[in-house]
């Protein structure tokens, strides 16, 4: 795996205002990327990677990552979970908000997914 250099980290903006509308208080991940940063830089880890081969995910969120889990307590799954399903994970990640694709899945958990509901098309 190598290392594809990952520019300046920014919130897109949708997943900003989404994160911002469900936590008008902040979160801990929101206050982390609003006083500090993206903390890692992925030059810090350059060493660790070969020059060849396909790129990995940017390391600086992969140990950002592994931080909130430590905080949080979760399990790998309950870390991947939460990279797919918290805003405010994404908002620290600068990853796009949630989609049309993760409402039709979380729709589909708690609904008969052999009569899935007419209103699963929203987008956020």
């Amino acid at each position: 795996m190598s290392l594809k250099p990952f520019s300046a980290c920014v919130v897109p903006e949708r997943t900003a205002s989404v994160a911002r509308a469900a936590f008008p208080n902040g979160s801990l991940c929101i206050r982390i990327f609003d006083e500090l940063g993206t903390i890692f830089q992925d030059q810090d880890f350059a060493d660790l990677y070969s020059q060849h081969g396909q790129p990995g995910q940017p390391p600086f969120r992969l140990a950002l990552v592994t931080v909130l889990q430590f905080i949080e307590g979760l399990s790998d799954r309950g870390a991947a979970d939460a990279v797919r399903w918290r805003i405010d994970w994404k908002y620290l990640l600068c990853l796009e908000g949630i989609g049309q694709f993760c409402i039709l899945r979380a729709v589909n958990r708690f609904t008969d997914t052999e009569n899935p509901p007419v209103s699963t098309s929203i987008t956020i």
